[in-house]
């Protein structure tokens, strides 16, 4: 039987978990469960929970329990895989912002950092370091380098207390060398924000819901509920508490003095037209987070003044463009910032931690309660309106505690017409993207033209839900660009493929899946490939960064 010229039916196995997929109009929400004394309670089922859109009820019409084991894929050689490598449920980023973090502000809390990351691996919670600083994000620990290799890198530096451990066993000691270089140069206080603290702060808006987006399509696939730590002296954007809409940030607003005294208030720092731009981009950032089953956890840098407090006339703001983005200068964590991360926290269900004790104590014990969480999917109504939809969510169990976000933005623009933005951002991402799990193996190179043409498979299975049933048909984008060492592009795939099937095909295709057969035409050297599959029918996307020689 013929299916199609571009897909070809392939048996896969093993590589994807079973997870609702989400259209247009559906909403994939993350919720943990917890007993009344903070135990993880993963025997509930999707009759025991009930959930409500603006006071409405809503039909759940996918669910899916807590995992308790995972399997990681099988691969042959030359073969490379994005499905998410998972010990358990729970995974935690940390994200050290250094764009709004002084280096006076922080420097502590890199030890307090390295040592949660030791508590993180002898508990076999998967766990990420990452820094956001002006260029975006620099990974020093991921989460899918496993515990033994984080904790063996620890011990050989004898960072994070781990000063004379004894190593586990059986690791690659290549590897173990690399982790360990990466986190010496992150205690070492690389990419830190060495402006003076009597120096305003220049802030970045954009960068930290570009952050956002990352973390939701890099954790999609995780199991369970995840935590998006925050470290950060200074949140860059307001947030309005009744609406959840994004707001400039404000500032004191010194008037001219009447009567001999000087009237205060405050004002927007962004100008109208900015906050118009920015408006849909952190409508789409917090709904990358709630479909990848993200809550943030906002942490205040120490050293600051937690007390609370207004800005220096000297620190009003001022517009300026680094790289195309807007910067305002403004204070170290005051009063308007803890509003900010309260609120931040309570729309997307985590809790805010600031003053001078350690926090990271308490996100581990909240990471195991998020090791039960469950996926609820359910369907909105089309071309809904654009504000925050508050939802309610309930478990029919005695003493159960649920956490879960307070609402969610619909999607706006049509699937289509984001498919460039979200391409470009799996593209500059340095974390792998895990909403459509592929795999890609190498099968050989070819003279062309004095150049090589690299020949490449990529598999992926039956149930990763790229095949519409309705309609039964298949729209993928392909996108892949190799770059040298010198961060030079030297070859690109940009490819679409897709079809539609005969209704006898859906259930054979569901059982074996798809292979594609795809080349990149490429020089001789060494280079690392970034490879990104979208989903044109529901957004999801799926990336890897993997090296490449060719000879």
């Amino acid at each position: 039987m013929r299916i199609s010229t571009l897909l070809v039916l392939l048996v896969l196995s093993g590589i994807l978990l079973s997870l609702p997929l989400t259209a247009q109009n559906g909403i994939r929400l993350t919720v943990s469960v917890t007993t009344a004394d903070g135990a993880p309670a993963r025997d509930l089922k999707k009759s025991d929970f009930s959930l409500q859109e603006t006071g409405k009820a809503q039909a759940i019409t996918s669910f899916v329990s807590p995992e308790t084991s995972f399997v990681a894929p099988q691969l042959a050689a030359n073969e490379y895989c994005n499905a998410p490598i998972a010990s358990q449920s729970g995974a935690i980023f940390v994200v050290l912002d250094t764009i709004h973090t002084r280096f006076v502000e922080e420097r502590n809390l890199r030890e307090l950092i390295l040592r949660f990351l030791g508590r993180a691996a002898q508990a076999n919670r998967d766990v990420a370091l990452v820094i956001l600083n002006p260029k975006g994000l620099r990974v020093y620990h991921d989460y899918r380098t496993s515990s033994n290799v984080l904790l063996a890198a620890l011990i050989k530096t004898g960072l994070g207390g781990m000063k004379g451990g004894t190593p586990p066993a059986g690791v690659d000691q290549a590897e173990v060398g690399a982790e360990a270089a990466r986190l010496t140069a992150f205690s070492k206080a690389e990419l830190s924000n060495a402006i003076a603290p009597d120096k305003p702060l220049l802030a970045n808006v954009d960068l930290p819901l570009m952050m956002f987006q990352n973390v939701g399509h890099a954790v999609y696939g995780l199991p369970g509920r995840k935590s998006l730590v925050w470290v950060t002296n200074n949140i860059p954007f307001d947030i309005d508490a009744k609406s959840f809409e994004f707001a400039s940030p404000k500032e004191p607003n010194y008037g001219a003095p009447v009567n001999g005294a000087q009237s205060t208030g405050v004002q927007d720092v962004l100008p109208s037209d900015q906050v118009k731009r920015l408006m849909p981009v952190w409508r789409s950032s917090l709904r990358d987070l709630l479909e990848g089953g993200a809550a943030v956890y906002p942490v205040a840098g120490q050293n600051s003044a937690f007390a609370i407090q207004t800005s220096l006339p000297s620190e009003r703001a001022h517009l300026s463009e680094t790289g195309g983005r807007p910067g305002v200068s403004f204070s170290g964590s005051d009063f308007f910032t803890q509003v900010r991360m309260q609120t931040l926290a309570q729309m997307t269900g985590g809790k805010a931690f600031y003053g001078s004790n350690d926090p990271f104590p308490e996100i581990l014990q909240i990471s195991n309660g998020n090791v039960a969480g469950y996926v609820l999917g359910f369907t909105t109504e089309a071309n809904a309106s654009p504000v925050f939809h508050r939802l309610e969510v309930a478990a029919n169990k005695p003493g159960a505690v649920v956490s879960a976000p307070q609402g969610y933005f619909p999607s706006e623009g049509s699937l289509k017409s984001r498919a460039q933005d979200d391409v470009s951002l799996a593209l500059q991402s340095p974390l792998a993207f895990t909403g459509l799990v592929f795999k890609l193996k190498f099968t050989g190179n070819e003279d062309s033209a004095g150049k090589k043409k690299v020949n490449m498979v990529i598999s992926l299975a039956g149930d990763s839900g790229v095949l519409n049933e309705a309609t039964r048909s298949v729209d993928l984008t392909l996108i892949a660009v190799a770059k040298d060492g010198n961060d030079k592009i030297v070859g690109k795939l940009n490819e679409n493929a897709g079809g539609q099937f005969p209704s006898e095909a859906v259930a054979t295709i569901k059982e074996l899946g798809f292979q594609l057969k795809r080349s990149i035409e490429l020089p001789a050297g060494d280079f690392a490939l970034h490879f990104v599959i979208r989903d044109n029918q529901s957004g999801r996307m799926g990336s890897l960064i993997l090296p490449l020689s060719v000879k």
